[in-house]
C-alpha cells in the first residue's frame, strides 16, 4: 500500500493546466506557428527545472544512467526538458489541425497485418510522442482501440475523441474500474487491435524486472500479460521528434516463444519490449518522459513464492473446513459454501446448509439476496483459490466487479441446502466474468453473471 501510494505522488498520468488553459492553447495554435511556442518553452524551461525537483531529480538519475555526470548533466536535462515542451505544443498543435510530415520505418509490417483476420497488439512507451500515431495509422480496414487515461481534461479528452474518430480509432477509457480489461479482450476476439503503453505501472503494483540500462526496472505485468494470453502478433510502435513538423515512425515486431506456457511467453514478451525501448533511447536520450524514478529504488522485493503443502487433486470433493479454510480468504461467521463438489478450469459447483444464526438470514430464517450474491462469489474464490494453490502459490483475495442479468425467483430459508454452480465465461490475467444458478433441490431459484477481479492482496 505504501508503495501505491509513492507511486501516485510520483506521477498522476494527468497533463499539467486547467481546461481553459488547454482550450486557450488550442484556439492560439490555429493562428500561431508552433515555432512561436517553442521559443517560450526554451525561456521558461530553467523556471521549471527549478521548481519541479522531482522532475529534475528523476532526469538526473536517467542521465546518471547513461553515463553523464557534473555540469553537462544539467544540459542534459535542460535539453529533455525542452523537448518535452516541444512534444506538448505538438499534441496541442494536432487538436488545432495542424499538420505534420512522417518518416515511416516498419510501417508496413501494420499495413500488411490490418490485411489479415486476426488481431494484434501495439505496445509503446512514454518517449517520444506516440499521440501522434493516431494521426498515421491507417484503420480503415482495422480498427484500433487505444488504451488512454480517463483522468485528462475535457478539453483534451474532447480533442483526442474529434481527431480518433476521423482514423476509426476508439478510446478505452482506463480509470478506477476494471471494464477496460473486457473492452481489450472484446476487440481482440474481433480481430481488431489494441494499443497500449507498457512502461509505467498504474493502479496494479504487479511487476516484470526486466534490465534496462544497466540496472533492474519494474514494468507493469498487464500489457505482457494480456498480449501473452491471447497469444496474438505485437508491435512496438514510437513515433520520434526529428524537426520542428518532422517526426520519425518505428515499427518493430515484438517476437516470442508462441509455443510456451503463458508465463514463459510473458517474459519473453517483456524481455523483448524492453530490449527495443532501450534501443530507441538510446537511439534518442533526449526523448525519454517519465519523470519520476523509474527504476523504483524503494520497491521492495517481492519475496519468494511460498509452497503450500497442502496437496489437491482435481477430482478430490472438499469434505472438511480445513481445506476450504486454505482456498478462501473469508472466515467464520461469513464463510457461505460447505463443500465443494467440483471444480476445474471452466466450472465448480459448491453446497451450503443455511443456519439460522447465519449472518444473512432475516429474522424469519429466510437467506437474503446479499447471501446469495455472496454465496456466488464464495463458489468463485474457491475455484480460483484451488486452482491457484495447485500451483503452488499463494491464494489472492477477490473483489466483486459487477452483477449482472441477476433473477432471483425463490430464497431458501435455515436448514435447507443450496447447490450452486457457475461456469466460466471469460478470463482475462486477474479478471473473471462468470455466469451462475442456484438451485434448492433440483429447482433453479437464482441466476445471473459476475465479475471478479483478483487482487494483490494475499489471504493471511
Amino acid at each position: 500500500m505504501a508503495a501505491e501510494k509513492q507511486k501516485q505522488k510520483q506521477w498522476s498520468g494527468r497533463t499539467d493546466g486547467t481546461t481553459w488553459m488547454h482550450r486557450t492553447l488550442i484556439a492560439m495554435l490555429r493562428v500561431v506557428d508552433v515555432r512561436f511556442f517553442y521559443i517560450i518553452v526554451a525561456i521558461t524551461v530553467p523556471f521549471y527545472m527549478l521548481f519541479n525537483r522531482k522532475g529534475y531529480r528523476a532526469m538526473r538519475d536517467y542521465f546518471k544512467h547513461r553515463g553523464s555526470n557534473g555540469c553537462r548533466t544539467i544540459w542534459h536535462i535542460y535539453r529533455n526538458h525542452y523537448v518535452f515542451g516541444q512534444i506538448v505544443i505538438d499534441r496541442f498543435a494536432v487538436y488545432a489541425g495542424v499538420k505534420f510530415s512522417f518518416i515511416e520505418d516498419g510501417h508496413e509490417l501494420i499495413t500488411s497485418h490490418s490485411e489479415q483476420d486476426e488481431g494484434f497488439i501495439m505496445l509503446s512507451s512514454h518517449v517520444g510522442n506516440y499521440e501522434l500515431t493516431g494521426c498515421t495509422f491507417d484503420a480503415s480496414k482495422k480498427r484500433m482501440n487505444a488504451l488512454v487515461y480517463a483522468g485528462e481534461s475535457e478539453a483534451i479528452m474532447k480533442s483526442r475523441r474529434q481527431i480518433m474518430e476521423k482514423h476509426n480509432i476508439e478510446l478505452i477509457l482506463v480509470g478506477d474500474g476494471m471494464s477496460h480489461v473486457f473492452q481489450m479482450n472484446a476487440a481482440i476476439d474481433k480481430g481488431e487491435v489494441v494499443s497500449m503503453h507498457a512502461d509505467r505501472l498504474f493502479g496494479s503494483m504487479k511487476h516484470i524486472s526486466c534490465r534496462f540500462m544497466g540496472e533492474d526496472a519494474n514494468f507493469p505485468v498487464g500489457p505482457f500479460a494480456f498480449a501473452a494470453q491471447k497469444n496474438v502478433p505485437v508491435y512496438a510502435m514510437f513515433c520520434m521528434k526529428e524537426s520542428a513538423k518532422m517526426y520519425h515512425l518505428y515499427v518493430r515486431p515484438i517476437e516470442y516463444d508462441g509455443d510456451g506456457n503463458v508465463r514463459k511467453r510473458m517474459h519473453g514478451l517483456a524481455k523483448r519490449y524492453v530490449e527495443v525501448l532501450e534501443e530507441m533511447v538510446n537511439r534518442y536520450p533526449y526523448q525519454w518522459f517519465n519523470y519520476f524514478d523509474f527504476w523504483q529504488h524503494s520497491f521492495s522485493k517481492e519475496s519468494p513464492t511460498k509452497k503450500n503443502t497442502v496437496e489437491l487433486t482435481y477430482t478430490e470433493p472438499f469434505e472438511s473446513m480445513a481445506k476450504l479454510g486454505d482456498i478462501l480468504p473469508q472466515r467464520r461467521p461469513f464463510v457461505m459454501i460447505d463443500r465443494v463438489k467440483h471444480c476445474d478450469e471452466k466450472s465448480a459447483e459448491t453446497f451450503f446448509e443455511i443456519k439460522k444464526d447465519n449472518v444473512f438470514c432475516d429474522g424469519r430464517g429466510f437467506f437474503s439476496e446479499a447471501g446469495m450474491v455472496e454465496n456466488i462469489a464464495q463458489t468463485c474464490a474457491a475455484r480460483v483459490g484451488y486452482l491457484t494453490l495447485k500451483k503452488g502459490e499463494e491464494v489472492k483475495i477477490g473483489v466483486i466487479g459487477a452483477v449482472s442479468d441477476m433473477t432471483i425467483k425463490a430464497k431458501p430459508k435455515a436448514g435447507e441446502t443450496i447447490r450452486t454452480t457457475i461456469w466460466l465465461e471469460e478470463e482475462v490475467f486477474n479478471l473473471t466474468l462468470v455466469r451462475a444458478e442456484i438451485r434448492l433441490g433440483e429447482k433453479v431459484i437464482v441466476t445471473g453473471k459476475m465479475k471478479i477481479a483478483l487482487t494483490d492482496k494475499k489471504t493471511e
